[in-house]
């Protein structure tokens, strides 16, 4: 089940980026795929988004998207990085 929860978060930060980039298209291949439910596997799913679970990208994405959000929490608290 973690596995799965950690996962779902990489592949929903390398989804919220490709919708800040592409828009409309992105949004549509996400709503696309939660309309599938559970009518395949969650890999294969992600891969008809055009998400590829099995490569370093969505991962990528999730830490980029941590660093950002530390990086707000320490311009909004003062405080810098050690």
């Amino acid at each position: 089940y973690v596995y799965q929860y950690a996962t779902s978060m990489a592949g929903a930060a390398q989804f919220t980026d490709a919708i800040r980039k592409e828009g409309r298209p992105a949004a549509e291949r996400f709503l696309n795929m939660l309309r599938a439910g559970g009518s395949d596997y969650p890999i294969e799913l992600y891969k008809r988004a055009g998400i590829d679970m099995t490569s370093e990208a969505p991962y990528k994405a999730l830490v980029a998207r941590m660093n950002r959000i530390m990086d707000e929490i320490e311009s909004l608290t003062g405080t810098t990085k050690h």
